[in-house]
């Protein structure tokens, strides 16, 4: 017994380093893949009531439209950054950041994205058209508030969801070449709004009915006020 122990010992730590060397080599990155981004809509950008300042990728910047090189969870590391370029604080916006080829639209098979949002929703969403006020019976936890100035910086991460998402896609085994950045609605500090790119001005009687304008008119009438 006594000459044994040490072959007892040396096959232990043989089976421990070679499940310790197959456990590196399952946490090996996953090989870089080139990804195009493109901005949803952007021949309207014109009308956008925010500019995009850069896109980063670990903190590398990329430029929209040409092949990027990517690595390991890296959903979670791209920022958008925007910049305001209408005349009103922005209190709430956000963005998709989709993958076209990671489904077929359907409810069965939709694609897959991550959601970056800031700001909290304003009440004004929840008024019906007779005036009465019906919020959803069980409300998301409130984001913290955002004020972002005209001519300010707003920071679009997706860190909340990002790994997630980076899981779903590698479960579906997909070859994944494109992802697109679309605007989710933007709301202004006096309720009004922009969403599908159309500007839009808050109720004021009942029936409570949005008044669409240009952005033209959106501009002039946020100057006239000051």
């Amino acid at each position: 017994m006594v000459r044994s122990l040490p072959l007892r010992r040396a096959l232990v730590l043989t089976a421990a380093l070679l499940a310790l060397s197959s456990a590196f080599a399952q946490q090996k990155p996953a090989p870089a893949s080139a990804i195009t981004f493109s901005l949803e809509n952007a021949a309207y950008s014109r009308n956008w009531p925010v500019s995009v300042v850069s896109v980063t990728i670990n903190g590398r910047p990329i430029r929209l439209d040409q092949p990027a090189r990517v690595q390991g969870n890296w959903i979670k590391t791209v920022i958008v950054t925007l910049r305001n370029v209408s005349p009103k604080p922005i209190v709430r916006a956000g963005m998709l950041l989709s993958f076209p080829e990671s489904g077929n639209g359907t409810q069965g098979n939709p694609y897959l994205g991550s959601w970056s949002t800031q700001g909290r929703e304003p009440k004004i969403i929840w008024y019906a058209a007779d005036g009465s006020y019906h919020p959803p019976p069980v409300a998301p936890p409130p984001l913290a508030p955002l004020r972002v100035p005209p001519g300010g910086l707003l920071r679009l991460s997706f860190d909340k969801d990002g790994d997630t998402v980076q899981a779903e896609l590698a479960a579906k085994n997909a070859t994944i070449t494109k992802a697109t950045l679309k605007f989710q609605s933007f709301y202004f500090a006096d309720d009004s709004r922009w969403s599908g790119d159309t500007y839009a001005l808050p109720p004021t009687g009942v029936p409570r009915r949005w008044t669409m304008v240009t952005k033209e008119e959106f501009f002039r009438g946020a100057k006239a006020a000051r």
